[in-house]
This record gives C-alpha cells, structure tokens and sequence, in this order.
C-alpha cells in the first residue's frame, strides 16, 4: 500500500539545545538540534501525535541578522489510531532550505531566532512489529521554527575584546593622536596623545557612550556582552574619522 501525503509541520525549539555549533567570523555555523514538532493536518484520516524532531542544520549569515540554511531532519510520530491500525509509529525524513533571522535580547545572555523553509521528504508508516507497511514517497511541505538560545558569553567576551583591540590598534600611526590601546575582555581602554575630551565630545554626538576622567586623556569602554561586530565596525569607523579631525 502506497499511501500520499503532504502535512505541514510546526517545529517549536523553545526547550532544544544545541549540542554542537561552530562558526567562522559568525557566518558560517553547523547545529545538532532536538524539537518538539506538532501536525497542523491530518495524514490520511490519521491524527498524528506530537512528534520528536532531530535535525543536523548548515547556516551562512549573509546579512546582520539573516542567514539561508539547509539540512536533514528526522522525525517521529505516533498515532492511537491510523488507516494502519493501532499504535502506529510515523517517521519522517527529509531535507531542509530555508531563512532564519537571529537576533540578541538586550541586556540579557539569550537570543532568539525563527525559522521559514521548505521540506523535502517522505513519510514511513510502520506497524507494531517495526515492518514497514507504507512510504508517502517525497513531497513537498513547509517548516517554522522559533527558539531562544544562550550564547558562550565568556569566550564571546574575549573573542571580540580582541577584535576591538585589532581594529582600533590598526588606527595607531606616527600622526594618529592615539598613543595606547589596552584592555581585557571587553573592559577597554583608548590613551590619547591629546584632543581627548573633544574626542569624547564628537562621540556623544555621533551617539556612542564612553567614559572619561576629568583631566585624562584616556577614553573607557565596557560594552555590553552582547554587542555585535557590525556595530563594532561602526564605532571603529567613526574614530578613524574623528581622530583624523583631530591629528
């Protein structure tokens, strides 16, 4: 018996972990993931239980908080009643191409992301004795996901307290008014060789925040554990520009 079917599937990964993930320059990442994946349709009469979802994703950031990914999932039901009988399992398997847009909750060692993509899979009906009695052949059908995960704050810190540290060390020159820059993790500190309150000045009004001791010519920074790169480039771009007005 050969049974076709498309069903649509919403896959909630508020309480799945990543068990595995590894990036390049934020761009590029691989996950593990364990979900919770509920039938929005029926499968030939049959109502389908909430399921158990595995998937091995590939993600590439092309955007700030935009990435295409792609895998392979596995998933199992479970129906107490079917057209196959009772107590009848489900497995789902297929690929996954699809948009996740991320994003940090401020102030906080989490962030949340959601998902929108196409399936392509198929559908094994087995029976109580483990035998395969159907398969669905592929087809087409459509995934969302949403979850919140906690990012590695610690290794996050020193990772971009050091892209900080590069970036603003390239600035150094025998005309820049930079004289030192030093700092661990993100607690960050910028010795000017003068103009260090109209450095601070031209920041304010360029909407950045730092510190600075009346009478110092040193500029502090302690951002936030959950700053991005791309604001990084931001802030690191506009000192170059005031401190070439102030060379």
């Amino acid at each position: 018996m050969k049974t076709k079917a498309f069903i649509t599937v919403i896959a909630l990964a508020l309480l799945s972990v990543n068990t595995f993930a590894q990036e390049n320059e934020s761009r590029f990442g691989v996950e593990l993931n364990g979900e919770v994946s509920i039938v929005s349709t029926e499968l030939n009469g049959a109502n389908l239980n909430t399921g158990l979802c595995f998937e091995t994703i590939f993600q590439y950031r092309f955007m700030p908080f935009t990435s295409v990914y792609g895998g392979w999932g596995y998933t199992h039901f479970n129906a107490n009643e079917s057209f196959a009988g009772t107590d009848t399992d489900f497995e789902q398997t297929g690929y996954i191409l699809g948009l996740q847009l991320k994003n940090s909750i401020k102030e906080s060692p989490l962030s949340y992301f959601v998902r929108g993509g196409l399936l392509y899979s198929h559908i094994e009906t087995e029976n109580n004795d483990g035998e395969i009695i159907s398969d669905t052949g592929h087809g087409v059908g459509f995934q969302v996901a949403g979850g919140i995960e906690e990012e590695q704050l610690l290794e996050k810190s020193k990772e971009l307290g050091e892209y900080i540290i590069q970036g603003l060390s390239n600035l150094i020159s025998e005309k820049s008014i930079v004289k030192e820059v030093r700092g661990r993790g993100l607690m960050l500190a910028i010795e000017l060789k003068r103009n260090a309150q109209q450095v601070y000045e031209n920041l304010l009004n360029k909407g950045f925040i730092v510190a600075k001791r009346p009478n110092s010519e040193v500029l502090r920074m302690d951002p936030a554990l959950t700053i991005e790169r791309q604001l990084i480039d931001l802030l690191i771009e506009n000192l170059k520009e005031i401190f070439e007005k102030n060379e």
